[in-house]
């Protein structure tokens, strides 16, 4: 065993598992700085030396393993994987064997290999390296057939090593070299072997009769294994016999420093304090891993400020010094690297502080605010935040922070507001490729979630030494931008570059991931606020403000953008001012090109822009309850299958509010006047037929659009998209290709879905209403004659607050009309209807079928109700007939219906109207009116 100054070869390193319970977390730049040293020290045989330049020592892979394999699991860079991959696969390869094996050729394993090739497994997936430990170490020890004479046991094993330790006259590191091997046991649930080794560890510190050369890593070590396996340790013997508990070689373990900083450790308790040059890089990373997995919170300000000592020594090529002054070709100094990497991920902050008012400080400095210790939980930069933090939070005070910030691990990246504002730089340098390099001022990549809120992110025009020049991208990555104002990211001066989108997403991996982008505002960008993209991507737009240049023949702006088979939602933005006025081209709100199907688009505001909702090649959309005026083209569909368009304002379209070349389902619309909208069907713009409102254009007659709204259905303009606030009116037409189940039970589901009891105008015509009505909900015909408008099939009323018909409104009603179980009918009416019918009453209470005809019949002497039904007073003849005899004589219902009675008793239309006369006169009852007339005589009364 070959030593340095204060180095020993033999290190170890804490688990994979270990590491994810404390969060993983550490700088990025830092650890990929000093983790792209490491990797650069490896063999292509995959092997660490342990001094730069050096020879492989079978006894430092795994820790140097473990380092990169740290660097990954916090960066998620895939090149340290290989790295530590790599290193697993030379461990396995039987000519490293050979290095280190038994006579009877079985692997001999140093303290810390297993600890690492489980934590390989369990990062890859790969069982082969989990498998190795467990045939030829863990089987063999609870067997008691390992080693060279096949006879050691866990308890042997751990006797052998605390031997071989006092036989150097070091037993003091005989703790540290165990506590790998305890941990490693631990978590591959070998628990009888994990009580041997820590009872080996107990053996060890009580054996320590003096402090030695290496008191320092030993204690940390034996505190180490402690806390990960819970196992307390009581020594009664040596220098440790003192300590009652764990918490107690803790608080030992914590003095051990210089005097003037308590995060740097000494290389052992004997060295004088005051000396800075005796502070230990390997014994600082295993001192702070040790006490941030016993006791973090009572530590937490040592554990910082020895994050801080490490970072103070690191290199501008990423190398940690072994000591402050040491040479960088110090013996040992590839494993200390590594060490340090694993310890600074271990400890990291679960959030940190970013401030440009820290920029100036020293490491380890008290930061103003919660922060803990500059280098450690506060920063002056947005990129350093970010290489500290894991899977959680970079919090950044107000300031401009001129800098390209990548995030490649999953976190939250939160600001104070507008005042945080992130600035481009004068070249970008960090990209990813699409069809060409793309330059972002925030880059989420490498299947990282972020989330990007509360700030500014300003491009400053600086577009033309950027090209293609992007605000925030993600590639391959998902998260959530939130209240985050994207400004600038365009040329200087604004020109006709097709670049400048203010956040694009790209997705080319085949990963599911999710997006959401809400309550931002975008503005002044070149050519896309926002451009989603990729198979796998579903995006939640919602919330957001986009605001385009305006009209300009420089380029065509767009507003939002799914396609190339991204899906998901874009809901409840306000887009405005794209529109192009060069030839061939136009500008788009929100676009849909070639989008994953079943892509809604609802409650936006489209204002102004030349294509308001344009889709291509986007099946099964589902555009509703958007305002989309003053466009060119409103609703823009090319080979588009299976379109809804429903409860939309399509308004002041300059050519046509749809336009299509497949059959579509554009019903219940307002286009801008009750009369409908024109429909143009040979591709001219010129209407054909329809009415007054913006225009349909299609390439046949293959556009659904009756029934539409007679009104606008937007309440609340203050609020994007349509806003249903009151009833709305429904008119149906027998006009242009009918939707399923025809046009009225095309206007019962409308008003089933909506909120308020709507009222639904019939045309005349002959329509099928077998559609159930489950929503309050008056049913009318247009003013005019019940004989012109029929209803055919049966009416179901499986809701309270139904009207069917009213004076001059009413139908011809050839089916029965049923109301269902449970419903309230004394809500419900049904009045000046021809009935051929059955009015069948199945719910609760007397139902209202006051004046109807019902066809020529009784409707209780023919059975024409079942149920409580209240039918009086009936009509004696048609409705119309009833209503058109009103009209003539100026009488009232009741009137109307008094006379046309006596009249069919065969009485002369002189006496009827005499009999009227009296009743309306004196009061009189009809019967007494008769009675008069009869005694006196028609002439004398």
């Amino acid at each position: 065993m070959g030593q340095g100054k204060r180095r020993l070869i033999g290190t170890v390193v804490i688990s994979l598992v270990f590491a994810l319970s404390l969060g993983m977390l550490v700088s990025a730049g830092s650890i990929s700085d000093a983790a792209d040293w490491l990797a650069a020290q490896q063999d292509s045989a995959g092997w660490f030396p342990w001094t730069p330049g050096g020879e492989p020592t079978t006894n430092t892979q795994g820790p140097s393993g473990m380092g990169i394999l740290n660097a990954y699991l916090h960066t998620k860079g895939g090149a340290y994987l290989l790295s530590a991959t790599a290193n697993g696969d030379y461990m396995l390869d039987p000519m490293w064997v050979n290095l280190s094996i038994f006579s009877d050729g079985d692997p001999r394993f140093a303290t810390h290999d297993p600890l690492f090739m489980e934590a390989l497994t369990e990062a890859t997936g790969n069982p082969d390296y989990a498998d190795f430990v467990k045939t030829y170490f863990w089987d063999k020890l609870v067997s008691g057939t390992y080693g060279e004479s096949n006879d050691l046991d866990a308890a042997g094993y751990g006797a052998a090593v605390v031997d071989a330790r006092e036989n150097q006259g070091i037993v003091e590191l005989s703790p540290w070299d165990l506590s790998a091997t305890a941990i490693a046991a631990h978590l591959a649930g070998e628990y009888a072997i994990r009580d041997a080794l820590m009872g080996a560890i107990l053996e060890g510190l009580e054996r320590t009769t003096s402090p030695g050369g290496y008191d320092v890593i030993g204690l940390a070590g034996a505190v180490w294994a402690s806390a990960i396996t819970g196992i307390d340790l009581d020594p009664q013997y040596g220098i440790y016999a003192g300590a009652d508990s764990t918490a107690d070689l803790a608080e030992l373990l914590a003095d051990m420093t210089l005097e003037d900083n308590d995060g740097a450790w000494l290389y052992t308790s004997t060295a004088d304090p005051t000396d800075p040059s005796n502070a230990d890089t390997q014994a600082t990373a295993f001192a702070i891993a040790a006490l941030n997995a016993f006791d973090r919170f009572t530590y937490l300000g040592q554990i910082a400020r020895g994050v801080a000592f490490i970072r103070s020594l690191q290199q501008a090529d990423g190398q940690f010094l072994c000591w402050p002054g040491a040479p960088l070709d110090s013996t040992g100094s590839v494993e200390v690297n590594a060490e340090a990497i694993s310890a600074i991920v271990y400890v990291a902050p679960p959030v940190v502080y970013v401030d440009d008012d820290f920029v100036g400080l020293g490491y380890g400095d008290d930061p103003a605010g919660p922060g803990v210790a500059v280098g450690y939980d506060a920063f002056g930069t947005i990129a350093e935040g970010i290489d500290a933090v894991g899977d959680s939070t970079v919090n950044v005070g107000e300031g401009t922070y001129e800098e390209q910030v990548v995030i490649e691990k999953d976190l939250e990246l939160v600001g104070s507001g507008g005042g945080t504002i992130i600035e481009s730089p004068v070249s970008l340098t960090e990209f990813f490729h699409t069809v060409k390099d793309n330059y972002p001022i925030v880059l989420v990549r490498n299947g990282a979630t972020a989330t990007i809120k509360d700030l500014t992110v300003d491009g400053l025009g600086r577009g033309n030494g950027n090209y293609r020049f992007i605000g925030i991208g993600f590639y391959n990555a998902g998260g959530v931008v939130d209240n985050v104002e994207i400004r600038n990211i365009a040329d200087t001066p604004f020109s006709g570059a097709q670049h400048g989108i203010a956040i694009y997403a790209y997705n080319d991996d085949g990963q599911s991931r999710t997006l959401e982008v809400m309550n931002s505002s975008i503005h002044d960008f070149q050519k896309n606020a926002m451009a989603l993209n990729g198979a796998g991507l579903t995006v939640n737009v919602h919330g957001n403000t986009v605001t385009g240049i305006g009209p300009t023949p420089l380029i065509a702006q767009n507003g939002i953008q799914v396609g190339w088979d991204a899906t998901g939602t874009v809901s409840g933005n306000a887009v405005s001012g794209v529109w192009y006025t060069g030839a061939n081209w136009g500008s788009s709100g929100i676009l849909l090109y070639a989008p994953g199907a079943g892509v809604s688009v609802t409650n936006n505001d489209v204002v102004n822009c030349q294509l308001g909702i344009p889709a291509y090649w986007a099946d099964d959309l589902h555009i509703l309850r958007n305002n989309i005026r003053g466009s060119e083209w409103g609703i823009d569909l090319y080979q588009s299958i299976n379109t809804e368009v429903h409860y939309n304002s399509i308004t002041g379209s300059v050519e046509a509010g749809l336009w299509t070349d497949q059959p579509t389902d554009a019903t219940l619309n307002w286009w801008g006047d009750a009369s409908g909208p024109g429909v143009d069907t040979d591709n001219d713009t010129v209407a054909d037929y329809g009415g007054s409102g913006d225009l349909i254009s299609a390439t046949g007659d293959i556009v659904i659009f009756s029934p539409w709204l007679g009104i606008d259905p937007d309440g609340d303009p203050t609020q994007p998209g349509v806003q249903i606030t009151q009833p709305m009116l429904i008119i149906v037409d027998d006009v242009g290709p009918a939707p399923d189940g025809g046009y009225l039970n095309a206007a019962i589901r409308g008003a089933n879905e909506l909120p308020y009891a709507d009222t639904i105008e019939v045309r005349h015509g002959t329509y099928d209403a077998s559609e159930p009505v489950t929503d309050g909900v008056t049913i009318l015909s247009e003013e005019g004659s019940a004989s012109h408008t029929t209803l055919t099939g049966d009416l179901s009323f499986l809701s309270t607050g139904i009207r069917l018909g009213r004076r001059r409104r009413g139908f011809t009603i050839t089916g029965n009309i049923t109301v269902g179980t449970g419903v309230d009918a004394t809500t419900i009416h049904i009045n000046w209807n021809d009935i051929f019918g059955l009015v069948i009453n199945q719910g609760d209470g007397v139902l209202d079928a006051t004046y109807n005809w019902w066809g020529g019949r009784n409707p209780i002497l023919d059975d024409a109700t079942e149920g409580l039904v209240d039918v009086y007073p009936y009509l004696p003849r048609p409705s119309d007939e009833v209503i058109e005899f009103m009209d003539e004589h100026g009488l009232t219902p009741d009137e109307a219906l008094l006379v046309l009675r006596l009249l069919d008793r065969g009485l002369s239309e002189r006496v009827a109207f005499l009999v009227l006369e009296l009743i309306r006169s004196f009061g009189f009852t009809q019967d007494e009116a008769l009675r008069l007339i009869r005694g006196y005589g028609l002439g004398r009364v």
